[in-house]
């Protein structure tokens, strides 16, 4: 029922929204990151050098097990996923590279990897693999970089992948780093990213926002104000968690926090904030790397934010409001974060009660328009403009939502009367059975 409820919600209110079938642009794109080894083990067959009591041993995750679990990374409407190093390499992460020809036998073979991403792109999902730059704990020469060039080029394209990221950078400059990849996009016709701080236009991780993130929707009752500062620049990567970092459920869990709330409002947070969402595998679940630094997805227990994290991202594939709009902030004080989102076609508003109180603030005419109403679709929300033209947000503890703004019709007669109508008519079909029943008992 409550699905069905989004659904029509969704089909009535943002009805001039277009879906992209298949990111072309960065800020268009929402990543969905996992470990192969730690994501889902789907045949025996390549169980090697498996141990389940070793942390930094293979767990027996595959190609096959990322394929079986497809449709939950569609269920959460993700453009694109990186899947990490699929080449031969020491260790589970990819760390410890020895070929960029050959698929980690761990994983499966090579006709597995094509199956699986062929299944990716049947969900019109993009595939982006890890290209580690240092070669068993040393950097490349020139003559190493021209090969490896030719042979990611060569694997990419037989294999269908759509992407690249570079890892393992900190050996090369920023230069020698676009040189390489402008070289393989031209070799290959496929995009690189590259994870380094440096290549902001092309980086997936960034810390600052991370750590920005983490401080503020670990605990409830932290201040929001930073926020005022937060870049407008939409390439630049958002991401709650990172596969190299302690995982905000950890934190949420040290400060006796309960997580699935917490984790609601970060991520209506992730999916609308200026900037290119990146959710790790696990998310969804609020997995917590207390023990070991990259768990094992376990998909038998509770999604706590599956539906949520799909009704955010979808939202936002939808909407290149939500995407590109300009941003306006309309409160960044103490522990309420209010912003809006703006275009000549739509108009949002976000709001973030990040205490352990109910919060409200009234925006004015001048920030809405008169004549408006905002429909929430987190929270089946419907505020009106009141008589002194103002609008209020009021929200519980920890809640947040996403408000469409609409023209305010006002109420809809016809359907009131045909409602009715049909209560009336049931009322009445009850009345005459309970009649006719009587009368056949006495």
């Amino acid at each position: 029922m409550k699905s069905m409820k989004w659904l029509l919600l969704v089909a009535t209110s943002v009805v001039a929204m277009s879906v992209p079938v298949q990111a072309n642009e960065a800020v268009d794109r929402s990543y969905y990151e996992l470990l192969i080894d730690r994501y889902n083990n789907g045949t025996t067959q390549n169980d090697r050098d498996v141990n389940h009591d070793d942390e930094f041993a293979y767990q027996g995750g595959d190609v096959i097990g990322v394929s079986d679990r497809v449709q939950h990374v569609a269920d959460m409407n993700f453009t694109t996923v990186l899947v990490g190093n699929v080449f031969d390499a020491e260790r589970y992460d990819g760390k410890g590279i020895r070929s960029y020809e050959r698929v980690n036998e761990h994983f499966g073979t090579e006709e597995e990897l094509r199956d699986m991403v062929e299944a990716f792109h049947k969900q019109s999902i993009e595939v982006v693999i890890d290209v580690p730059l240092i070669w068993k704990g040393q950097s490349l020469d020139e003559e190493q970089q021209r090969q490896m060039i030719d042979k990611v080029a060569t694997f990419i394209e037989s294999n269908d992948i759509d992407g690249v990221r570079f890892v393992e950078t900190d050996a090369y400059d920023v230069r020698t780093l676009e040189e390489r990849a402008a070289q393989l996009e031209q070799e290959s016709k496929r995009f690189v990213i590259i994870a380094d701080e440096r290549v902001t236009e092309r980086a997936i991780v960034n810390e600052e926002r991370t750590e920005l993130l983490q401080q503020t929707f670990a605990a409830f009752n932290e201040p929001t104000d930073a926020f005022v500062n937060w870049s407008l620049d939409e390439s630049i990567p958002i991401a709650l968690d990172t596969l190299e970092g302690e995982r905000m459920t950890k934190k949420m869990v040290d400060l006796r926090m309960f997580p699935p709330t917490r984790w609601h409002l970060a991520a209506t947070a992730l999916f609308t904030l200026p900037g290119t969402p990146v959710m790790t595998y696990g998310s969804e679940i609020a997995l917590n790397n207390d023990l070991w630094q990259h768990p094992i997805m376990n998909f038998k227990t509770e999604m706590e934010l599956k539906e949520r994290i799909g009704q955010l991202n979808d939202l936002r594939n939808r909407s290149k409001t939500l995407r590109t709009g300009e941003v306006e902030w309309l409160h960044t004080e103490g522990d309420y974060l209010v912003w809006m989102r703006s275009s000549d076609d739509e108009r949002w508003i976000v709001a973030l009660n990040n205490s352990d109180e109910t919060r409200s603030i009234q925006l004015t005419a001048d920030q809405i328009g008169d004549g408006k109403k905002m429909r929430g679709l987190l929270q089946d929300d419907l505020i009106r403009q009141n008589e002194d033209g103002t609008y209020y947000i009021v929200l519980t503890r920890e809640m947040s939502d996403v408000y469409y703004v609409e023209e305010d019709q006002g109420y809809n007669v016809g359907y009131i009367v045909a409602t009715a109508s049909v209560v009336v008519g049931f009322t009445i079909f009850l009345v005459a059975v309970l009649r006719r029943s009587n009368r056949q008992s006495v």
